[in-house]
């Protein structure tokens, strides 16, 4: 498989840039939707870049100024907020919960309903393993002065 068919493939929804404009160079991450050339040491953005660098100039920017202002489709800018790569600033923000509705800045649960949700998530391993600690060896025949519970030997 070539190079080419390697970059058609790769999921791209930012569209990350490649190669450097400059000088054809091969773009290198180096975080936050930033990249940089190991060539020429240009530096590029992804979408994700381009709204971040654009929310440090202009913080109270809501999505459609954003896809006024350097084109960045709205679609893309709620899919950085539901991902938690970017926040929103204003008090009345537009996402919400996806259990309880409450107004959120980022991601998709608001900080009660993630934390009850991590809490569901442990207390049934905790009963699984419970259940799975009480299994041992083969079952026998209940022995004298038990309580009518079903005896496990080790």
């Amino acid at each position: 498989m070539n190079e080419d068919n390697l970059i058609k493939l790769s999921d791209n929804p930012y569209h990350r840039p490649i190669y450097c404009r400059k000088c054809g160079g091969v773009l290198v991450f180096t975080g936050g939707g930033t990249y940089k050339c190991e060539d020429c040491d240009a530096v590029e953005y992804d979408d994700w870049g381009k709204v971040r660098e654009y929310l440090y100039k202009y913080p109270n920017a809501n999505a459609l100024d954003i896809e006024q202002a350097i084109g960045i489709p709205r679609k893309t800018v709620n899919m950085l907020l539901r991902e938690g790569k970017i926040l929103t600033t204003s008090a009345n923000a537009f996402l919400r919960c996806e259990i309880c509705g409450t107004p959120i800045s980022s991601g998709r649960y608001c900080n009660n309903c993630e934390h009850k949700y991590h809490e569901n998530i442990e207390k049934a391993a905790r009963v699984k393993l419970h259940k799975s600690e009480n299994i041992h060896g083969s079952l026998s025949a209940p022995q004298t002065g038990d309580t009518g519970r079903i005896r496990y030997e080790r």
